[in-house]
């Protein structure tokens, strides 16, 4: 959204420009950001209304309503409008990868280029020295710089993994983006009743074959992902807003904010997983060993286990963590589905909890705690932490809580 409506103001308003007689009568820059306003409308309908585009245009509207009223179009109270909209709107989307990510970026960058601006206006005799495609090229390698250090944060807990060669990637295809793939889509588009899109069309199928390429080799290469934990819910709001209070506010309140940071970074790198997790049907226990989790399936139960390896930041296979070697000494028993009371009361003499997917009448057994399927049922999936009076017991309905789209019972 932001290459396209960028490519048709700065199009259309270097073209009205060689008019002289538009040049002495007409406001050119508020024509072009009504006609890029237009365009980037357009984008939204044919792009299907997605929550990413509706995201995007409201952003690209606010800075092209900014134009048209004489504002500043790229500033903070900008990004903090457009931010506002999308919330009032929808506001489910505050706690979504894309409106986290889309809006850190922005501000990120926002914030940069105000500070390079002021630094440039204090080194302007030094800087106008410098060839000027030097110029671009920083700016370039600044941006793909700042929207990645403000969003990887983000991408690692939502995700669990950092891209290490990410700002490679993007210089290598981020100028293709905007020079051939965006200009050859407004030719495809202009030409099109003409029957002549193909012209478009074909640029832009070389600039995308060549930035999937790209992502393709760089996702090869050895380490290019760094797979991290899941963090707890408080850690990425407390970084961030150590991140904003560094930022923004004055010199005390800023080291209070790096602190901040610091601390939430503390909290996530040495966080601990859950030592025992349980899927909701009993099928599938997953145990913290010497070299990772050991799942108790090497096939089925997909979705848990990748949900589990992934919040541990572990890129294993299923099939291989189940063939890693178990925690010496282990207290919890797996039984399979045909499975009586006499072979839990058997269990429960050499185990702590016993995990099995089939219905136990009276399941309680003196110091084992039995989650069969009944009880399962209830809690959800469940983790496991040992505590003084035996293994402390957290199901995943407690923390969804009663609401519309959780079972009732799950209490």
């Amino acid at each position: 959204m932001g290459l396209l409506v960028g490519f048709v103001f700065n199009s259309l308003r270097g073209a009205l420009a060689l008019i002289p007689w538009a040049v002495l009568h007409l406001p050119l820059k508020k024509i072009a950001a009504a006609i890029a306003l237009v365009s980037a409308s357009v984008y939204l309908v044919l792009s299907g209304v997605s929550v990413a585009t509706e995201r995007a245009f409201i952003m690209a509207a606010v800075m092209l309503g900014a134009v048209l009223v004489d504002r500043r179009a790229i500033s903070l109270r900008a990004v903090a409008l457009a931010a506002m909209i999308v919330l009032i709107l929808r506001p489910e989307s505050l706690l979504s990868p894309g409106f986290q990510m889309s809006f850190a970026a922005t501000t990120a960058l926002v914030a940069a280029f105000a500070a390079l601006r002021d630094w440039r206006l204090a080194h302007a005799e030094t800087i106008g020295r410098l060839p000027r495609w030097t110029t671009g090229l920083a700016s370039v390698v600044l941006s793909s710089f700042v929207a990645g250090l403000a969003t990887a944060p983000i991408a690692a807990a939502h995700f669990n993994q950092i891209a290490r060669f990410g700002l490679l990637a993007n210089l290598i295809s981020v100028p293709v983006m905007g020079l051939i793939v965006m200009p050859g889509a407004v030719v495809a588009t202009c030409l099109a009743p003409l029957g002549l899109a193909d012209m478009g069309l074909w640029g832009m199928r070389l600039g995308i074959s060549w930035i999937l390429t790209v992502a393709d080799q760089i996702a090869a290469w050895e380490g290019a992902r760094i797979m991290t934990p899941a963090p707890r819910p408080l850690i990425l709001p407390l970084l961030y807003l150590g991140a904003l209070m560094t930022t923004f506010c004055i010199r005390h309140l800023r080291w209070a904010g790096l602190a901040m940071q610091v601390v939430a970074l503390s909290l996530w790198m040495g966080q601990g997983r859950p030592p025992i997790l349980v899927s909701q049907s009993g099928k599938l226990i997953g145990i913290l060993g010497p070299e990772g989790r050991v799942l108790s399936r090497a096939r089925g139960e997909g979705f848990p286990a990748r949900a589990w390896l992934d919040a541990d930041g572990d890129p294993a296979s299923q099939a291989r963590t189940a063939m890693r070697p178990r925690p010496i000494g282990g207290s919890v028993r797996h039984l399979p589905k045909r499975t009586g009371h006499e072979d839990v009361r058997e269990a429960c003499r050499n185990a702590v909890v016993v995990v099995t997917s089939a219905r136990i009448p009276m399941a309680d057994m003196p110091g084992c705690l039995v989650l069969d399927s009944t009880r399962l049922a209830m809690l959800g999936a469940v983790a496991l932490y040992p505590g003084r009076d035996g293994p402390r017991v957290i199901g995943a309905a407690r923390i969804a809580g009663d609401r519309l789209w959780t079972a009732r019972d799950g209490q």
